[in-house]
């Protein structure tokens, strides 16, 4: 992620920028250059090193490499680059000079971050403190001992030997073992156990002891008796061998593969091994892994050569090596056998004493051919191989077919250095090929033109085989002549051939039957079998018929794997939606929660307008990050819209008020009128249509340098019920070319790559857009030209309503104000328009002028003539706004100050003074104007039901694991009189009911140690727990059916975070009484 991206995410989420402060030492993002350049690094930067964040951000004063112990830093970049190579994790300890010169010792975890195309793109990492010095200079020493020996060590069973030993200067390792587990045959093995009590176990099938429960888990393991007691009593672990007071085992995972265990276990309760000990094995394991894995490949080599010359000395076939320019360096035996020749005779051989003429052409040529390839860099396939036939000439004189398979030999540095080979004796497969010449010619021209394979075979060897083979299998027919049949058909099906040819032979007839052939490339085909009794040579054979029906088997297996792919792709989305839901809602849930309970306190007019303004940000936000929820659930077919009364007017109001600040750091104008004959309320989904407004607001302030951003709103079409409403956002950006305005609307698409580099964005925006405009029956479409500026419509259909507050307020404003005189200064001709058309739209009279020098010219020199001065001062300079407010101050006349920005007036608390800020809604400009003459406010404190507690005691318990959410429910709560117990996982809940008899537990249902839903079941279904409470279920989850499931639980009702105070109470009232 771009530095750019992530200070954008967390200036929209401020629970990400907690997450990153409390971390223990630094989260970062570099690239692999030379300096570590960063990108990104967390607030944890200073604590660790002393030096800001902002020092090392693209090397502004300080390089990352700068502050590594000089010592230290080619072992760091060593230890990264080969992790990079193997695309590996990799954890180093190492020295770090802080800003004030002390050496400090740090622990980096990290990973490389690599592209679509595996190119990689950056280093990702979180670097912590490491002061106990003595204990890293240890484990230094203990990782380099580990890695020397790997190199060094005889035998596997010196270098468990010496892991043993050099782990004895960390911790007590008196009893200590070594388990290695083979995950293909599901076996345990202990090549190395040192016990004081346990003799060495004998290899096992994987159970349920310790050590396999650190194999089925992936994870270290530290447990005194009592925790082990408690695992056997829940049958979650068998006894193997004696109990141990304190037992420590972690996983050895070698390409993230877990190969076995390592374990230090004590019988004796005064020597200790304890979190510190189980980070230094688990931090060491993986050195220990790759070592044993280095040995055992080691051990393997020298065993497989072992294996290939035993495997020469007995073998028919005649195996050989030849050098570059075709000189034999190796022979096996089998040369005297198969040609009388010792192989100190045959090595001294020129190659005209070993094959005809005719094969000594064909090697020379074929060889020298098949080694200029490799050479050439043409093959570079390790496992290439290419087989041919050749003629040798024997010691005695007589000549011998072999069929000869080639493979090159390939030195450490990947280069030829030779070829060895294999040649089998066909001598009698080419005789009986000359015999069937003549036969199998005629007999080639009858079936040479069948869409199927046929095939003829005696004494199960393949006499003859019709072109068509090569077409099903890739083999010539003549590959095939001499061959036994059985070896071409997989073993499985053997008896069931046997059997129909036994049947055939006794004149009994045979079904056609399906079975697998192994074609040439080793894959397998599917095959329909015919077969029939012939005389061939006055011989009985067997002429079979193969028809090739994998495509249709193939067809039929892919329409059932479609299905299931179908299925699990559904179940796998759902379950990501669920999970993003709940990891978004989860911290969410205290924002828009806290936001909720401050609100409800008393407020002065600038704290409530911030708190509202916090609320207004966190409902959007939420909205906004659902945005990628939203895509899939369009895309799912999940997405349905909300119906409610909502005010259009706020609605437009909130979207600019999101994007005021954005639109202020780049000096744009703001701006929108909604035409009089547009209704104020409608019932619609307010959060959709606030989401394509800000969608949109958003792209226009992105590619718009410099100007203004104006939205029209305005009636197209009206009924008795309902209206169909458009919105035009017109601003002067960067344009768009007339070939991608077709393709704005395609998801994930960019205007170009230097404008994505510059501006970012998904491209999901106006795709989402899209689609929520067509949900509410409208069209989107734009408008524009490249340099000019863009405008984007879009229309939607409103339901009418008349439920919305504000329209008898508006009603008392509109008769306060009709014919009231007002004055409009600015000096923005787009300002203007705004403010007046909204004062002459209620019956005000109006004049306006701009910036002028002599302030007691008209009409300021009959400011005292008038009813209102609406002061626009966005754009003027301190100087001007000072002297103008000390000219109007000799009169009495009220002013309206109107700003984009907070500023400081002097004697802003006079009475005279009423601020408004803008982006604003006519409804909220006109209860300014009423403000000024009737000085009506309105009470937004609600009245809350403090003494429901007394009609409706109750026992609480809340049971959940976040500390912010805790707070926030036992807060929600106590406004209701309340007071309640707190658990923070489903093990306590359960303790605690045993204990205690409540009446409603608020259940979270995704806590540690046992979850809700779990901890719920437990509950319901215990016949101890006499008095079963209603249980509440509080989740972050808001997908489909996820309701069903808490309910199936046993749950009586279900809250989705954020949770509401209104939500609180509804439960109370409504389950209070049942309990």
């Amino acid at each position: 992620m771009l530095e750019e991206q992530l200070r954008e995410k967390t200036e929209a989420n401020i629970s990400f920028n907690l997450l990153l402060s409390n971390l223990d030492g630094m989260v970062y993002r570099c690239r692999n250059d030379e300096f570590w350049t960063m990108e990104f690094i967390s607030q944890g930067c200073f604590e660790l090193t002393g030096f800001y964040d902002f020092d090392f951000i693209k090397n502004q004063t300080k390089t990352f490499i700068e502050i590594i112990h000089p010592e230290d830093r080619e072992m760091v970049r060593t230890t990264i680059n080969e992790a990079i190579l193997k695309k590996e994790k990799f954890k180093i300890i190492y020295r770090i000079i802080t800003a004030t010169g002390i050496e400090k010792w740090v622990l980096e975890r990290g990973s490389g971050v690599w592209d679509n195309q595996n190119n990689l793109q950056a280093l990702e990492g979180v670097i912590g403190d490491f002061s106990d010095i003595k204990s890293a200079e240890k484990i230094q020493k203990v990782i380099y001992n580990i890695s020397d020996a790997a190199n060094s060590s005889e035998s596997l069973e010196d270098l468990y030997k010496t892991i043993h030993i050099v782990l004895e200067e960390l911790m007590n390792t008196e009893n200590f073992y070594i388990a290695l587990y083979d995950s293909e045959k599901n076996i345990i093995n202990f090549p190395y156990f040192v016990d004081k009590y346990d003799e060495i176990p004998e290899p096992r099938p994987l159970g349920n002891g310790l050590t396999d429960l650190v194999i089925k888990k992936g994870e270290a393991f530290l447990g005194d008796w009592k925790a082990i007691k408690r695992l056997y009593d829940e049958n979650k672990l068998s006894h193997i061998g004696q109990e141990a007071s304190v037992w420590l085992g972690v996983p050895l995972k070698a390409k993230g593969k877990i190969i076995g265990v390592l374990t230090v276990q004590s019988y004796n309760k005064s020597i200790h091994l304890g979190e510190k000990e189980k980070e230094i094995l688990t931090f060491i394991s993986e050195q220990i892994a790759m070592a044993i894995e280095q040995k055992r490949a080691e051990k393997a080599l020298k065993d497989s050569e072992a294996k290939y010359r035993l495997l020469a000395e007995l073998s028919n076939d005649i195996i050989w090596t030849v050098s570059l320019d075709l000189k034999y360096t190796y022979i096996s035996p089998s040369i005297f056998l198969q040609r009388g020749y010792t192989q100190e005779e045959f090595l001294n051989l020129p190659l005209e004493k070993i094959y005809t003429e005719e094969s000594l052409n064909l090697v020379k040529s074929t060889f020298s051919r098949e080694i200029g390839y490799v050479l050439q860099g043409i093959i570079t396939d390790k496992d290439y191989s290419f087989t041919t036939e050749l003629e040798d000439l024997c010691k005695d004189g007589t000549k011998k077919w072999g069929e000869v398979n080639t493979r090159p030999i390939w030195d450490e540095n990947g280069k030829i250095s030779g070829i060895h080979g294999i040649t089998r004796d066909i001598t009698e497969r080419r005789k009986t090929q000359d015999a069937l010449i003549e036969s199998e010619h005629q007999f080639r021209v009858l079936v040479s033109n069948l869409p199927e394979v046929v095939m003829v075979y005696k004494n199960n060897t393949i006499v003859f085989v019709n072109d068509y083979m090569k077409v099903i299998s890739g083999y010539e027919p003549k590959e095939l002549i001499g061959e036994n049949i059985f070896k071409f058909i997989p073993n499985k099906y053997w008896p069931i051939i046997k059997l129909n040819i036994e049947k055939r032979s006794k004149g009994e007839k045979i079904i056609p039957y399906e079975i697998e052939v192994i074609i040439k490339s080793g894959e397998k085909i599917i095959v329909l079998i015919s077969a029939d009794v012939v005389n061939l040579n006055n011989e009985p054979s067997f002429l079979v018929v193969l028809s090739d029906i994998t495509k249709r088997k193939l067809e039929e297996e892919d329409l059932k794997r479609s299905k299931l792919q179908a299925e699990s792709a559904n179940k796998a989305k759902s379950d990501f939606l669920a999970m993003m839901s709940h990891e978004i809602r989860t911290p969410m849930n205290g924002v828009i929660g806290m936001t909720d309970l401050l609100q409800r306190t008393h407020l002065n007019n600038d704290q409530q307008d911030y708190v509202e303004t916090i609320k207004i940000c966190s409902e959007s936000l939420l909205s906004i990050i659902n945005e990628i929820l939203d895509f899939s659930k369009i895309e799912y077919g999940k997405m349905e819209l909300d119906s409610a009364a909502f005010d259009l007017s706020k609605c437009v109001k909130d979207s600019f008020g999101l994007l005021e600040l954005k639109a202020q750091e780049k000096n744009i104008r703001l701006g929108y009128l909604i035409d009089d004959e547009v209704w104020s309320c409608y019932e619609g989904d307010i959060l959709r249509l606030r989401q394509i407004l800000v969608n949109i607001l958003n792209n226009a302030i992105k590619y718009t340098e410099k100007g203004s951003i104006e939205l029209n709103v305005k009636l197209l079409n009206d009924n008795e019920n309902f209206q169909k409403i458009q919105f035009s956002i017109k601003d002067t950006g960067i344009g768009i070319a007339p070939d991608k305005k077709e393709l704005l609307f395609n998801p994930f698409f960019q205007i170009d790559s230097s404008t994505t580099r510059k501006h970012g964005g998904t491209g999901l925006g106006l795709v989402i857009c899209q689609r929520l405009v067509r949900m509410m029956d409208g069209e989107i479409w734009v408008e524009s030209t490249l340099g000019n500026g863009s405008e984007f419509f879009f229309t939607v259909q409103l339901k009418k309503s008349n439920l919305c507050e504000f329209i008898n307020f508006e009603n008392d404003v509109m008769s306060e104000l009709i014919d009231k005189k007002a004055l409009i200064h600015t000096n923005s001709a787009l300002n203007t328009d705004i403010l007046k058309t909204i004062c002459t739209s209620i019956g005000m009279q109006i004049e306006t002028t701009e910036e002028i020098d002599n302030f007691e010219e008209n009409p300021f020199k009959n400011l005292d003539l008038l009813d209102l001065l609406i002061f626009d001062f966005s754009g003027f300079s301190n100087e001007k706004i000072a002297s103008i407010l000390e000219y109007t101050n000799k009169f009495n006349t009220p002013i309206v100050l109107v700003s984009s920005s907070f500023i400081e007036i002097e004697n802003e608390k006079n009475e005279n003074y009423h601020f408004i800020q803008k982006p604003f809604s006519q409804i909220s400009f006109k209860e300014t104007l009423f403000r000024v003459f009737s000085e009506k406010e309105t009470e937004i404190i609600e009245d809350l039901d403090e003494k429901l507690s007394l009609r409706i005691p109750l026992k609480i318990l809340v049971a959940e694991d976040n500390v912010i959410n805790q707070k926030m429910v036992l807060k929600l709560l106590q406004y209701f009189g309340y007071s309640a117990d707190v658990v923070e996982n489903g093990e306590d809940a359960i303790r605690a009911i045993e204990n205690n008899n409540f009446d409603i537990i608020f259940m979270d249902v995704h806590m540690p140690i046992k979850d809700g839903l779990e901890a719920t079941k437990e509950i319901i279904n215990n016949p101890e727990i006499i008095k079963k409470p209603i249980i509440i279920a509080i989740t972050a989850n808001a997908m489909f059916g996820d309701r069903d499931i808490c309910l199936k639980a046993g749950m009586s009702d279900y809250l989705c975070k954020p949770v509401r105070l209104d939500e609180i109470k509804r439960i109370l009232e409504f389950w209070g009484p049942i309990k």
